[in-house]
């Protein structure tokens, strides 16, 4: 950030709608934000999952970090990184009255309010799900065999197989969940989080490495 722009936002009070903030990505949701998806004005194929343990940016402590808990956010539209609903023609919000609390309390010229709530009372996949008990264990049969633990683990080790067998894993679960449960697979990210093809990335392997190992 250059020294215009922090005197810019020193001398701020209100939205000044640059729409930086929604360009970055979507928010995340914590317990009070339930009624929004209860409502079904968001729905779970709007969401994305960062699992425990998971390679994360940590946006209020600015470094990298591992996500503590679940972590549901809006994903991104068309590949990009702007929130879902950001419509960028305006600088408008497409769910602005519905709109989560990390949006309603976010103030770029002040970043107390969100550094207090972020990371309170996060909502969780099983805040949502755990009452259908087999959509509940086939995530938790998931989470049982890719968590972020074992993955960080192996990785550490140059343990490919292990590695491998987790992707392979990631990918069986998700094909035979259109396959033989017809399921939508703008759910996967919800339900099992971002594919192991993309997010071991983060770990330093390049996606021909990632690759070699779905292949076998």
């Amino acid at each position: 950030m250059n020294v215009l722009k922090k005197e810019h936002i020193a001398k701020q009070t209100t939205c000044a709608r640059c729409g930086i903030c929604c360009e970055k990505g979507g928010p995340a949701f914590h317990g009070c934000d339930r009624p929004i998806l209860e409502s079904g004005r968001i729905v779970l194929a709007d969401l994305y999952t960062l699992r425990k343990g998971e390679p994360v940016f940590d946006n209020v402590a600015n470094r990298p970090d591992t996500a503590p808990t679940d972590i549901l956010k809006i994903r991104s539209a068309n590949g990009m990184s702007a929130c879902l609903f950001y419509q960028r023609a305006d600088r408008s919000c497409g769910v602005y009255a519905d709109r989560p609390l990390e949006c309603r309390v976010l103030e770029c010229w002040n970043p107390d309010g969100m550094a207090a709530i972020y990371q309170e009372d996060r909502l969780a996949r099983k805040d949502l799900i755990s009452g259908l008990s087999d959509l509940w264990e086939m995530v938790l049969a998931h989470e049982e065999v890719c968590a972020y633990a074992r993955l960080s683990q192996s990785v550490k080790e140059k343990n490919w197989e292990a590695v491998a067998y987790c992707i392979r894993y990631d990918f069986q679960v998700r094909r035979l969940m259109v396959e033989k449960g017809n399921m939508d697979d703008r759910l996967f990210d919800f339900l099992f989080g971002m594919p192991l093809t993309v997010t071991l990335q983060r770990y330093g392997l390049s996606p021909q490495q990632i690759r070699n190992m779905v292949e076998g």
